[in-house]
């Protein structure tokens, strides 16, 4: 069976307190993750902050993607996040992972599966 999709997963900890906070952070970042990895967007970046429970509260990011969608998921509490990619065709996993890890953007990944 032939599969459909390529999935990207990033589990990170040690992130920014400050970055994780900002909603305007949170929107740039996948706007220029985006440009960085020639996706195209479809709308604007969705970023929600909510969560009764303080051990999962924070940031939940979704950006639709003509190829299909990037999603995270941002966590006050312990400064940990989760990134998801998935795509409809081949994509640069290389690519997401070095915008995704670089200094400026302070993502310490914990875990990494494809």
């Amino acid at each position: 069976m032939k599969s459909w999709g390529y999935h990207l997963r990033i589990d990170a900890a040690g992130l920014n307190p400050e970055k994780i906070r900002s909603k305007v952070y949170c929107e740039n970042f996948l706007t220029e993750l985006c440009a960085h990895i020639k996706m195209t967007p479809f709308g604007a970046p969705i970023v929600v902050n909510f969560g009764e429970d303080p051990k999962v509260s924070g940031f939940t990011l979704i950006q639709l993607i003509q190829e299909s969608n990037i999603a995270a998921h941002l966590v006050e509490q312990n400064n940990t996040g989760y990134f998801r990619q998935l795509n409809n065709y081949p994509f640069s996993l290389k690519k997401v992972w070095v915008y995704a890890v670089a200094t400026e953007n302070e993502i310490k990944p914990c875990g990494f599966n494809k």
